[in-house]
């Protein structure tokens, strides 16, 4: 003899209800994954720019506005904004000489603004690249929920990325050569 199941109800906007629970979590994890991902791709174009900007120091040749200028355009050309929303510079831009502790005639709060042209050979110049978290954020998620906090640094605002670069000066001695021909010994 055959026994007739019950037949049971459908469930009806059951997954709905389940995705209504599951999208808010899925979407913060997205949304996280691709801010801390920028977060990431900041920090390296960061260094890079305070790396390219201490070996241009160690020549020399250029002088902290030079320097600056040339980081600023760096990461400009790298997508990164170096302005705030009124059109003023808000990067922190600093070179300072490790060997003597001298940075330029920076006041108490500013960036170190020595200038490399100054360094003798073989002296540590130092770098530093201080930009806000502000300018390279994409989600609406505040610095404070992904706080690397970064406020170590001499002048560092706290939640910035920052960028160090130590290198070495290597500005030529200047030499001179005695250019008389010697007498021949009588």
């Amino acid at each position: 003899m055959l026994m007739k199941r019950p037949v049971r109800a459908p469930r009806a906007g059951a997954a709905a209800v389940e995705m209504a629970f599951a999208l808010p979590l899925m979407l913060l994890l997205l949304v996280g994954t691709w801010e801390v991902g920028r977060m990431v791709e900041a920090q390296q174009v960061v260094a890079n720019a305070a790396r390219e900007g201490a070996r241009q120091a160690a020549t020399g040749k250029k002088s902290y506005d030079e320097i600056k200028t040339m980081i600023l355009a760096h990461l400009t050309q790298n997508g990164i904004q170096t302005a705030d929303s009124g059109g003023q510079t808000n990067v922190k831009v600093g070179i300072s000489n490790v060997s003597t502790g001298n940075n330029g005639s920076a006041q108490q709060g500013e960036a170190a603004n020595y200038d490399p042209q100054n360094a003798a050979q073989l002296e540590d110049l130092e770098v530093t690249v201080d930009l806000p978290y502000a300018n390279v954020q994409w989600a609406f998620i505040d610095r404070w929920f992904f706080d690397g906090g970064s406020a170590s640094g001499a002048g560092s605002r706290n939640g910035d990325i920052v960028g160090r670069a130590r290198w070495a000066c290597m500005k030529d001695i200047p030499i001179s050569v005695d250019t008389s021909i010697p007498q021949k010994p009588l």
